[in-house]
């Protein structure tokens, strides 16, 4: 708990619907997020913005995952479908 920030960093509020799902990468810099507005969205953390909107094609995103190597993501959706 000691690494954690007692404050606030940032807000990211650039997603219209919930956010159904968060996930870090290994190197603890980028954050993504999943909503139930379709769309992914890549954060860079120590700067605090956006750096990528992905439109799912399928219904919202319940689940995210990174890769190891933190190259890719993985997503599962309400459709039952999982994209890479």
């Amino acid at each position: 708990m000691d690494q954690c920030r007692q404050r606030e960093a940032y807000t990211l509020s650039e997603h219209t619907g919930s956010v159904e799902c968060v996930a870090w990468n290994p190197a603890g810099t980028r954050l993504a997020t999943g909503s139930n507005d379709r769309t992914i969205k890549l954060w860079d953390i120590t700067e605090g913005h956006q750096v990528l909107s992905l439109k799912a094609p399928s219904d919202g995103i319940y689940t995210l995952a990174c890769s190891p190597d933190g190259r890719q993501i993985a997503s599962g959706a309400y459709d039952s479908m999982v994209k890479i």
